[in-house]
């Protein structure tokens, strides 16, 4: 299969691969939608090779907002260089000042946290439990004794 190619133009001749359509055929709509369903259905490996879905190393996320950061480079030169959007960079930017060095690592919960989540975990289980011992007892109160006598 033909390496996937970025951009409207190129998206409709990937279409037209994707989908066995002749390059005569010059119904864009046709096309716009045989793309959108030829995009939808191709593998994710292709899909991430058009440019869906990217994701970032930590490193690469820290290295450009310390160029930014340092004076080395305008976050505009960054975000051309890369391929990445001003926002993206923005957000990756407030992350980095929020959390420091343990910006874009997985957040990994406080003792307290974690311990308020295990409480409330434990007190879920606990009204489940009283909900059913509710039900049974009432299942119990008007079923018949199985002895014949209550």
């Amino acid at each position: 299969m033909p390496e996937l190619i970025r951009g409207k133009r190129n998206g409709r001749v990937r279409a037209r691969e994707v989908l066995g359509l002749h390059a005569e055929d010059r119904t864009t709509a046709k096309v716009n939608f045989s793309l959108t369903m030829a995009v939808r259905w191709l593998p994710q490996e292709e899909r991430r090779a058009m440019g869906q879905g990217r994701s970032f190393s930590r490193e690469f996320k820290l290295v450009a907002v310390r160029q930014v950061a340092n004076g080395e480079k305008q976050p505009v030169q960054v975000c051309r260089e890369h391929g990445l959007s001003e926002g993206l960079l923005l957000r990756w930017r407030r992350e980095c000042e929020a959390r420091g060095e343990a910006a874009f690592a997985p957040h990994r919960p406080s003792e307290v946290e974690a311990i308020e989540r295990r409480v409330a975990d434990l007190e879920r289980l606990c009204g489940q439990l009283a909900l059913e011992n509710a039900v049974l007892k009432k299942a119990l109160g008007s079923s018949p004794s199985w002895s014949g006598t209550r």
